[in-house]
This record gives structure tokens, C-alpha cells and sequence, in this order.
């Protein structure tokens, strides 16, 4: 996203609401909260932006020749969480050109990127960084081991790769890869969009894609209710409106307006949930998915020319920290993240003789007096903010850098809770 207006349309697909409809014969012994949102691939949140994020590769072969080489229906592939991409594009700096440029048009299909460099000397740096922000979203250093591919807007995308310490014969290289019809992960299906058997250790209990001309489905899963996070695909098509419902037997009900971009075949991107105190594992729960034209709407209608699925996940593995559970695993940037340490409010992170980048964020403790919390970089405030009790991934940090991360209110005052490094699993 690289304008208010797809910031925005995002936010507003985040936000869930939650009506509660208890029966009043259980309320004495069943009590209902709002679990906070929780997101398992979370955008690294640049200052300023969230545009475009790309990795670091070697041994990207060279298709023909000059700055822009057009790959050959055998072109490589890559892989990322499951999805496979074939190369659509090469764009090759001259030997010794220390700044190679690229304006990617818009493209109808996923990709991803991979930075790589030729004869690069041991001490040379190289970056991918968003020329309009600044922002570096990669880096490549002499004697680096590889470094995944990273998806990319889909949107027309600048980028701009700076070195420095490369020698004569240096050659960079930005590769562009589309991903490929058809070929899916293995998960729940409709042939076009999939839910993930499992997304950073959460694993898929069940779901499915509504038949056509059907408005709701029904699943039994097992609780507790509170270990399951409920994910949400939609393609609207020409429908002016449309809205998903979840209703926990006959309960609580989570709503869902749908802004999905359906080129997001990822279906299991999101999610949120519920928490039922006094639900011991193994209850069975009637899980009804349904359509509606509207967010909040009891009526449910068959929406025609539309597109609705769910995929509900048990978490994985989980820690407190400052009194908030956090995810161990993460998705970010098209790879896999574990905590490494939640060191308090304040740290300091070297890097300067690291082999692998960071993930920071934070986490914003319960019962503070701040509303909103972020995270401060070397003093700079970050443009990810997250309400007491919640949680946030906000940054990749490169090697060769040593940072100094805060907790703080949007004034930059000392907040309540910890900063999160999370280091990669691959």
C-alpha cells in the first residue's frame, strides 16, 4: 500500500466487530471478551511506509544480455510459504555501477523480488531501499549467505539498488518473479485461493469455501474457543456490498466487511477470535459461516457472482510477555520468525557483526495510562502504534547497524511493556 486511501481500505478490513447474543441461561457461567486482533503475517511497517519489502539472494542466473532480460519459458522458479513463482524480469546494472533503478509497472499476479551481485568483495554493502522513503528493505554484504525472496505490491513499485565497496566487476541485479496459476500449497481449497495447512505454527482445524449460490455452512470444531482464530476470504465481484458473519453456536457472532483484494490467494492471511472462559478442550462448537450484504446484518443472503471462505486455525505455541500473549512464530516479509528475547521496555541491538537480520516490534501492557503505544527507533518515532494489551511487528533490522529500541507513547514518553526481536527460522 502506498497511499492513504489503500491504508485506509486496509484498516477497515482489519477491524472486526463482535455482537454478543448469549443465552441468559449461561451467563452466570459463560463469560465473553473480545480477543484483540491478531495478524500472523505482519507487514514490516517502514517509517513513513509499508510499500515494498524485497530479499537477498545469490546465483540468480543471468537470461540474456543488457539491462532488461526477458526470461525463457523455463525460466527458474522460487518458492514462498508454499506458493510458487517463475521469473518475469531481470534488471542487470552494468560491471562497477554502484546504483541500479527500476520502476516496476503494475502487475495482475503476486510477486516477489530477490536482490543479487557478482564478484561482490568481502566489507561491500548492498541495499534495496524505496528511493522516495529512504527506506532500506533489504541488504546483501560480502560474504552473506542468501537471503529469501520477499513478496511486493502488486501496484506499480520503485526501487533502487545502492552499494558501496563493490568492485570493477561487481554486476547487481534485481530479479522479478510472478507467481505461478495453479500451483498451491496443500490446504482447503477452491482452486484458486487456499487456506494453509499450517501458518507460522498455527494449524488448519477446518473450513471451506461457500458452494455457489449458497449463504452459510456449518462446521463442529473442538475448543476451547479461545485457541482458535477465525480467517476470512472474500471476492466480491460486482456486488456493491458484501459482508461475512461467524456464529459461535448460538452466541457470540464475529463480523467481517469484505475489502480483501482477491489477488491475495494467501486466504489465511488474518484473523481474529473470541475468548470463552469456563470452555474446557474437547466441547464441540457449532461453527455457522455465512453472507451478508451488510457488516452487522442478521440477514443472511446468497450473494451472486461473489466468493466467501473461511479457514479456522488452532494457535501455536505462545508466551507472555509484560502480561500479553505473543505469537513465538511469525510470518513477515515472505519468511518465518521465532522470538528471540523480550528484553523490557529498552534495548540495545547490535548487529555489527551479525549474519542474519532482525524482527522488532513491541508489546503494549494492559492497564496503562498511555492509548497509544509504538515502538521508538534511535529515537525516531515508528508509524506502527497498537492499543494497551496488543502487540505489533514493526521493523527488519540489517547487520551492521546497532539500534536503540523503546517503548513509548505517541509523544515519545516512556509506555509500559517490551520490545520483541524475533530472529529467522531459515
Amino acid at each position: 500500500m502506498n497511499t492513504l486511501d489503500d491504508l485506509r481500505s486496509q484498516l477497515a478490513h482489519d477491524a472486526e466487530t463482535v455482537a454478543g447474543a448469549p443465552d441468559p441461561a449461561r451467563i452466570g457461567s459463560v463469560r465473553r471478551r473480545v480477543r484483540a486482533i491478531r495478524r500472523r503475517r505482519h507487514a514490516a511497517l517502514a517509517a513513513g511506509t509499508a510499500a515494498v519489502v524485497a530479499a537477498v539472494a545469490l546465483g540468480v542466473p543471468t537470461l540474456g544480455g543488457g539491462k532488461d532480460a526477458e526470461p525463457a519459458d523455463d525460466a527458474p522458479t522460487v518458492e514462498v510459504n508454499g506458493f510458487q513463482y517463475r521469473l518475469d524480469l531481470a534488471v542487470d546494472g552494468e560491471p562497477g555501477e554502484r546504483t541500479v533503478s527500476a520502476d516496476l509497472p503494475s502487475s495482475d499476479r503476486a510477486r516477489v523480488v530477490q536482490l543479487s551481485a557478482t564478484d561482490l568483495p568481502d566489507g561491500a554493502r548492498v541495499t534495496l531501499v524505496d528511493p522516495y522513503f529512504d527506506t532500506v528493505h533489504s541488504q546483501l554484504m560480502g560474504g552473506d549467505a542468501d537471503q529469501p525472496p520477499v513478496p511486493i505490491q502488486a501496484g506499480p513499485v520503485p526501487l533502487e539498488i545502492r552499494s558501496r565497496g563493490i568492485s570493477p566487476e561487481t554486476v547487481l541485479r534485481l530479479s522479478v518473479f510472478e507467481r505461478v496459476d495453479g500451483h498451491l500449497p496443500p490446504g482447503i481449497s477452491n482452486g484458486t485461493a487456499v487456506f494453509r495447512d499450517e501458518i507460522a505454527g498455527e494449524t488448519l482445524v477446518d473450513g471451506g469455501f461457500l458452494p455457489e449460490g449458497a449463504s452459510s455452512m456449518t462446521f463442529e470444531v473442538p475448543g476451547p474457543i479461545s485457541t482458535l482464530t477465525f480467517s476470512f476470504y472474500c471476492d466480491r465481484g460486482s456486488q456493491r456490498t458484501m459482508a461475512l458473519s461467524v456464529r459461535i453456536d448460538d452466541g457470540t457472532t464475529l463480523y467481517s466487511k469484505c475489502l480483501r483484494d482477491p489477488s491475495d490467494v494467501d486466504a489465511g492471511g488474518g484473523g481474529t477470535g473470541v475468548d470463552l472462559l469456563d470452555d474446557p478442550a474437547g466441547t464441540m462448537h457449532t461453527i455457522t459461516f455465512a453472507t451478508t450484504e451488510s457488516r452487522g446484518s442478521e440477514e443472511v443472503v446468497a450473494l451472486d457472482g461473489t466468493v466467501a471462505g473461511l479457514g479456522i486455525y488452532r494457535d501455536g505455541a505462545r508466551e507472555q510477555v509484560a502480561g500479553v500473549e505473543v505469537d513465538r512464530v511469525v510470518e513477515a516479509a515472505g519468511r518465518t520468525w521465532e522470538l528471540a528475547d523480550a528484553p523490557g521496555r529498552t534495548a540495545r541491538l547490535d548487529l555489527e557483526e551479525a549474519d542474519a537480520p532482525r524482527l522488532v516490534g513491541f508489546v503494549a501492557a494492559k492497564g496503562q495510562p498511555a492509548k497509544q503505544v509504538m515502538l521508538a527507533t534511535n529515537g525516531r518515532l515508528g508509524s506502527s502504534t497498537g492499543l494497551p494489551g496488543g502487540y505489533g511487528i514493526t521493523d527488519t533490522i540489517w547487520p551492521g547497524r546497532t539500534v536503540d529500541l523503546a517503548v513509548v507513547d505517541g509523544r515519545g514518553r516512556a509506555a509500559q511493556g517490551s520490545v520483541l526481536i524475533y530472529r529467522p527460522v531459515d
